[in-house]
């Protein structure tokens, strides 16, 4: 298990009135209100836990054209949709039909 210190700002926090929180001691006198959003331990944390992916190109899902795909349990792969002109723009979002054979499981979003 990881964790660390407690993080009064943290977006896991809620707001106390005074008295409630014995330690530390200011909060005893002082209400609790966290700076709301990510503090700058919370995005410490999510950038440990949720490293950048590494930039690649993902491959192109072309209307029309089936995709063999020979993937183990718990893997998955991940296609983006045909680009518009340039190529440099990002993916467009597409409504597809999938369709599997033998033991499948798709799930697409």
């Amino acid at each position: 298990m990881q964790g660390s210190n407690w993080d009064p700002d943290s977006i896991m926090e809620y707001p106390f009135p005074a008295g409630l929180i014995l330690q530390p001691e200011r909060y005893r006198t002082q209400p609790l209100r966290p700076g709301g959003g990510l503090s700058p331990r919370d995005l410490s944390w999510v950038r440990a836990f949720y490293p950048a992916e590494e930039e690649h190109e993902l491959p192109e899902l072309v209307p029309f054209q089936s995709r063999e795909l020979a993937v183990l349990a718990g893997q998955q792969r991940d296609f983006c949709s045909a680009r518009p002109p340039p190529a440099s723009t990002p993916c467009r979002v597409r409504l597809y039909f999938s369709q599997g054979s033998g033991e499948t499981a798709v799930m697409m979003w």
